[in-house]
C-alpha cells in the first residue's frame, strides 16, 4: 500500500485521490510545532490520534 503524507490548508482541509475500487485506511494525527497548554494541561508535539478504512468502489 503506497504511503501519503498530507498537510491541511489554512481551512484545515486536505485531499487525495483514491485508486478506483480499492481499500484506504488514513491514520490521521493532529500535530502541533511546539509544546503548550490546553486548559491548564500540558502537550506535545503530538495530540491526537484516528483511524479510517475507506472502501471505493
Amino acid at each position: 500500500m503506497k504511503e501519503l503524507n498530507l498537510k491541511t490548508d489554512s481551512e484545515s482541509r486536505s485531499g487525495f485521490h483514491a485508486p478506483k475500487s480499492a481499500g484506504s485506511f488514513a491514520l490521521v494525527r493532529l500535530r502541533f510545532e511546539t509544546p503548550g497548554t490546553y486548559k491548564g494541561v500540558p502537550f506535545d508535539v503530538e495530540r491526537e490520534k484516528s483511524a479510517v478504512t475507506l472502501l471505493v468502489n
